[in-house]
């Protein structure tokens, strides 16, 4: 996948996207593309080609370009503090357009009382600068393709070397851990499965987009894989214990819906101290059961005037927050 972003929106945009695809962050690699607005040949490239870079970066390469946001060049100042920000922080910026290579990992932080969040953070592996842009577009694609492929850091930043015919501008021991404290975000803890009509997938998407940068997300399509039982792979994703909250969002269609009746009951039957939380797209006079007794039990989220859905997204992030975060 490819991005434009500024800086400090990186990681939490890494984040967001691989919640919403299920993407496990260690499986992946991520480069950050540093040229100046005079280097006309990468800012053309870039901006033009996206499709193009897209399309054999596959899920598991990401590459950022601080100097293009929205596929506008940001100002000069702004170009500036960037690159003295790396510079400062043990990133050494060359004149020359410069790739910088970095996976994320993962650890546990230590809290009062002995339970510890999970968060991951930027390790720096290597760093090409190119002074020409001779080959380029081929040298970026060798480069994803040995990204992809290769496991072992210390060998993929071998073969980056071979493949920039440059040495490597980065040493682990030289990267200054306040980038690292700088940029590090704690991934969600709540995970919700999400029961829904396939007629209502556009809505469950778009909620997904607003939510996934805090939460974790299980969907259908995302996990079930070709040949899979079907039944059984959601009654053992319900009874997980990474399972917080039942997600069970309430229309005409859901209601006339076997699979959401299903999760429904599955759920209530090993809640176990995990929550329903409805949301409800059409108001109706009453609902089939087991719903209409949800319904009347619990508090819902009304989503059915289209005019207040950012009330309704801030009232559901609320109620989706970890229990020791409200």
């Amino acid at each position: 996948m490819w991005y434009i972003h500024p800086t400090e929106k990186w990681i939490e945009e890494v984040v967001r996207l691989m919640n919403e695809q299920q993407l496990k962050p260690e499986n992946s690699r991520f480069m950050i593309a540093f040229f100046s607005s005079l280097d006309n040949e990468y800012v053309d490239y870039f901006k033009n080609n996206k499709d193009r870079i897209s399309s054999f970066s596959g899920k598991n390469f990401h590459i950022f370009t601080p100097l293009i946001y929205e596929g506008n060049i940001i100002p000069d100042e702004d170009w500036r503090y960037m690159r003295n920000e790396f510079k400062t922080m043990g990133i050494p910026l060359k004149n020359d357009p410069t790739f910088i290579f970095f996976s994320l990992e993962g650890g546990g932080v230590p809290k009062p009382g002995g339970w510890s969040t999970y968060h991951y953070y930027p390790e720096f592996f290597a760093g090409f600068a190119c002074s020409t842009f001779d080959r380029f577009p081929h040298k970026l694609k060798e480069a994803i393709n040995a990204c992809i492929e290769v496991k072992r850091t210390h060998h993929l930043a071998q073969k980056l070397s071979e493949t920039f015919l440059s040495e490597n501008l980065i040493w682990h021991d030289r990267v200054n851990h306040q980038f690292k404290e700088t940029i590090t975000r704690q991934l969600p803890k709540s995970t919700v499965f999400i029961s829904h009509s396939s007629k209502d997938k556009a809505f469950v998407k778009k909620l997904i987009h607003e939510l996934s940068s805090d939460i974790r997300f299980w969907i259908d399509e995302n996990e079930i894989l070709a040949g899979a039982d079907i039944q059984q792979t959601i009654t053992n994703s319900l009874r997980s214990c990474d399972t917080d909250y039942l997600l069970l969002v309430i229309s005409r269609h859901s209601t006339e819906s076997s699979w959401v009746n299903f999760e429904v009951s599955q759920f209530m039957g090993f809640a176990d101290g995990k929550n329903i939380i409805p949301v409800v797209l059409t108001k109706e006079e009453s609902f089939p059961e087991p719903i209409d007794n949800l319904i009347r039990r619990l508090k819902y989220i009304d989503f059915s005037d289209e005019s207040k859905w950012s009330e309704g997204i801030g009232e559901l992030r609320k109620a989706l927050q970890p229990k020791g975060n409200r």
